[in-house]
């Protein structure tokens, strides 16, 4: 929910046999994080929040899905 995209359809589409196997790993996650973000998911999320967080949500979290990161000293934060 971090992210906004769906891990479970990204690991099927992985299938059985490559170096990562099916699964998100470090070895992967670069390509995870350039799919489109599920709207659905982050409405979902948003709504189960308590209007803090839901807050800090949409001040940190939904520019950091959007690619945007104002003043971070790392250059990306990863999944795994």
């Amino acid at each position: 929910r971090v992210f906004a995209i769906q891990v479970r359809p990204f690991e099927r589409r992985l299938g059985h046999g490559g170096p990562t196997g099916d699964r998100l790993t470090h070895l992967n996650q670069h390509r995870f994080l350039r799919l489109p973000i599920a709207q659905r998911l982050r409405s979902d999320t948003l709504q189960r929040l308590s209007a803090s967080a839901q807050e800090t949500y949409q001040r940190v979290l939904i520019p950091l899905q959007e690619g945007d990161q104002p003043g971070w000293f790392t250059p990306t934060l990863l999944p795994c």
